[in-house]
């Protein structure tokens, strides 16, 4: 008995590190292109929506951060990911960088 709630213990503490907080995100389709009227729909009510080059390609990400005395507030890859989805990204996940530590 012991050992399963440490197993579900430690699979939930896992599933949980699993969501992060980043500076940029954007919205993917499933063919791997940036989606970037999906990620201009998610951007628009918090953040800064910036113009990103990656070798010869130009897409869309959106920029927030903040820093208080209460810590650093970003984008939550998980919620990005669902609100990509729900704007109507086709892709299985959407992008991130710049990882917020604290």
């Amino acid at each position: 008995m012991k050992l399963g709630i440490i197993l579900a213990s430690l699979s939930f503490a896992s599933a949980v590190q699993a969501c992060k907080v980043y500076q940029h995100c954007h919205c993917y389709n499933s063919d791997g292109v940036p989606n970037d009227s999906a990620t201009a729909d998610v951007c628009k009510d918090f953040g800064e929506l910036r113009d990103k080059t990656d070798g010869d390609r130009t897409y869309k990400e959106c920029y927030f951060y903040r820093f208080n005395i209460f810590g650093s507030q970003g984008i939550g890859n998980c919620e990005m990911r669902k609100s990509c989805k729900s704007k109507g990204a086709t892709g299985d996940d959407s992008s991130c960088r710049k990882k917020i530590l604290w």
